[in-house]
């Protein structure tokens, strides 16, 4: 099962024998906030979705393209992250990133209705942040079987959201993708003043099977 979670683009081809492809994408998440005004109390970045093409009709030394994105800086949208067959129809599998924190909202997570596949799954929203001067939690990231869960208060959500931070200590990154089992998650946002970070969210992942 090959399996690509450093973002970029990669090019492959269907092995000799195999005549089917399922393909899993999960989107990297956006970036926690880094707030220059207000309370100073950033948002934290939203999960990425996740989905899941089964049993893709393929034939040997077709091209395989695929496209692993990357979690989103400070305040920043997360990338998708897609397979395609270039000559064979195009895209058949893609997620999209998680939506970066604000100085007054959570980042949303990536949506299902935007993704290509047979599954799909909704990262989840960052948390704003709770109070002043201290910063939302990251929206956890979707698996390919289910969606990430929501950021609340300075916690991020279960796949891997980033913690929050406050007066004295930035947020803390979302998971990459290849580490928690789902989509990247969202990265902390941070509170305190503009010398605190919100945190990058978590890459995205492509798992690729033949059979």
């Amino acid at each position: 099962m090959p399996v690509y979670n450093t973002p970029g683009a990669y090019n492959t081809v269907v092995p000799a024998g195999k005549t089917k492809m399922t393909s899993r994408c999960k989107g990297a998440a956006g970036g926690g906030c880094t707030p220059t005004s207000g309370n100073y109390a950033g948002g934290g970045g939203g999960g990425g979705a996740a989905s899941r093409t089964v049993d893709t009709a393929v034939m040997a030394d077709i091209a395989v393209a695929i496209v692993v994105g990357q979690g989103g800086v400070a305040g920043e949208h997360g990338a998708l992250s897609a397979v395609s067959l270039p000559n064979n129809g195009g895209t058949i599998c893609s997620a999209p990133g998680g939506g970066g924190g604000s100085e007054t909202a959570g980042g949303s997570g990536g949506m299902a209705s935007g993704c290509i596949g047979d599954y799909k799954f909704n990262g989840g929203d960052g948390a704003s942040g709770p109070e002043a001067y201290k910063g939302g939690g990251g929206g956890g990231g979707a698996r390919d079987v289910a969606d990430g869960t929501a950021g609340s208060g300075q916690s991020g959500g279960n796949w891997g959201g980033g913690y929050g931070g406050d007066a004295f200590n930035d947020g803390t990154a979302g998971l990459n993708a290849g580490t928690s089992a789902a989509a990247g998650g969202g990265g902390g946002g941070c509170g305190g003043s503009p010398s605190r970070n919100g945190k990058a969210g978590g890459n995205g992942c492509v798992e690729i099977t033949f059979s």
